[in-house]
């Protein structure tokens, strides 16, 4: 939580506290524009900065992050992609590694009167045909986890013994054949594509359904049109969409539950994208029970339940990948939030 100053919230009000934020961090904000962000060390922060000066410029594209880093024009690089690290180790750079509370997924809209996903089998049989393991040896360089639950094996109510969808083709077509799909479907997949790794995992998901008859199109979304959908105010054009299952900062299965199932309605009043019903009281138990055992009990029954009906294409444990100057020392994520006050650089 990141409380706010009340005086200053009283006297500016909500817009103007967003434009001249005031608090108790390591910098103090003079400049917010809308690529770049300059603060000064401040003199009352409750963590005393070690460097005196920050300078947070936006570059949108993976290349261009890595360009800045290599040539000297940055001392940090943000969210790169996992095929950079050879580059950035070849310039003398370090590569961080961040474990984070968040999966990536393809959410399917499993409510969807006449679509192929409102059959669990269907569903099963996508979560068999990808591959995620070759993705991430291959395409993610080994640095993730396959996951097949709603939590990262960094949270509360993650289990080690239910494990990841196997690989298996084979299966899958017997399951679409089984749910009336012998020669497959068509469907289509809205996703985002400006950020991490989102793409090269929705369009190997698409190159491994494809071997078992099913064609998935993928159409990319703007996060401005995919925030306006997931909060309903458009309605998704196709069956399926990227998304996190996002844990952070509570690292707790029942955060991911406000967000993925029927209890969207009455945190947020707004239909949710997954609803089951019938795993509902035990949703609503698990997150009133105080007995430490008992949650556990109750949050294996969620997590398994997930599990079997395959609210989604399971794919792996996000790791942030960032790049930094040798000289740099310091830094660490906390929560997907940088230690400012940590940072300095070797004389």
């Amino acid at each position: 939580m990141r409380p706010h100053e009340p005086q200053a919230w009283k006297d500016m009000g909500a817009e103007q506290f967003g434009r001249r934020p005031v608090g108790t961090g390591t910098y103090r904000i003079t400049a917010w524009e809308r690529d770049r962000v300059v603060g000064v060390a401040a003199e009352t922060a409750w963590r005393p900065a070690k460097v005196k000066n920050l300078d947070i410029r936006v570059i949108p594209e993976n290349a261009g992050r890595v360009q800045a880093l290599n040539s000297g024009q940055v001392d940090l690089a943000w969210s790169l992609e996992a095929d950079a690290i050879p580059t950035l180790e070849l310039a003398g750079n370090k590569v961080v590694l961040s474990r984070t509370n968040d999966t990536l997924n393809l959410i399917l809209l499993h409510q969807k009167q006449g679509s192929p996903l409102a059959d669990v089998r269907v569903r099963q049989a996508l979560n068999y045909a990808y591959n995620k393991d070759a993705f991430i040896q291959t395409v993610l360089r080994s640095t993730a986890r396959p996951i097949g639950q709603p939590a990262a094996s960094t949270m509360s109510g993650h289990f080690e013994d239910i494990k990841p969808y196997p690989y298996d083709p084979a299966r899958a077509k017997r399951l679409l054949t089984e749910a009336g799909y012998p020669n497959g479907f068509k469907m289509t997949a809205e996703i985002v594509t400006s950020t991490g790794e989102f793409q090269p995992t929705m369009e190997n998901m698409a190159n491994d359904f494809k071997q078992v008859g099913v064609a998935m199109e993928i159409r990319n979304l703007s996060i401005a049109e995919f925030v306006q959908k997931v909060l309903r105010q458009k309605q998704w054009e196709g069956e399926a969409f990227s998304m996190m299952y996002e844990g952070h900062p509570s690292a707790d299965i029942s955060r991911i539950m406000g967000t993925h199932s029927c209890l969207t309605r009455q945190l947020a009043n707004r239909e949710p994208h997954t609803c089951f019903e019938e795993i509902m009281p035990t949703i609503l138990a698990m997150s009133r029970e105080f007995d430490e055992k008992k949650r556990d009990t109750l949050a294996k029954q969620v997590a398994q339940f997930y599990h079997d009906q395959a609210a989604i294409v399971f794919s792996h444990e996000r790791v942030l990948v960032d790049g930094v100057m040798p000289k740099l020392r310091g830094y660490k994520l906390v929560n997907r939030v940088p230690s400012y006050h940590e940072i300095s650089f070797a004389n």
